[in-house]
């Protein structure tokens, strides 16, 4: 098994760690397996939809915290890239485009679940 290495980054719901190659990101809740599941199926569903997104490869209990295990983006953080320039909402404004672009996606609608 894997250990769990470097925090890589943290928000309010879930920190990000090193997980080998990959990452790994923990919930920070103990009732968070449904996020983490939801979050995996999103992302599979992306992934098919052929958009930029971490390949998920497993989605699991790891020291007590659900969480799950997705490919590690290369590059520098975004959020730090997001700061120094205006590429990123160039980027992110293309992303959701194609994102909406998609017809019968499959994925869940936000406007329900919100």
């Amino acid at each position: 098994m894997t250990e769990i290495g470097r925090l890589l980054g943290s928000g309010k719901e879930a920190e990000v760690f090193e997980y080998g190659a990959l990452a790994l990101k923990l919930y920070k809740h103990a009732a968070a397996k449904a996020s983490a599941f939801r979050e995996g199926a999103n992302l599979a569903i992306v992934e098919r939809l052929s958009l930029p997104a971490p390949k998920v490869h497993a989605v699991g209990e790891f020291d007590g915290r659900w969480g799950v295990v997705m490919d590690r983006a290369p590059g520098s953080c975004f959020a730090e890239r997001f700061v120094s320039a205006c590429a990123p909402f160039e980027e992110m404004a293309q992303l959701h485009r194609r994102l909406h672009q998609q017809s019968d996606d499959g994925l869940p609608s936000l406007t329900a679940r919100l």
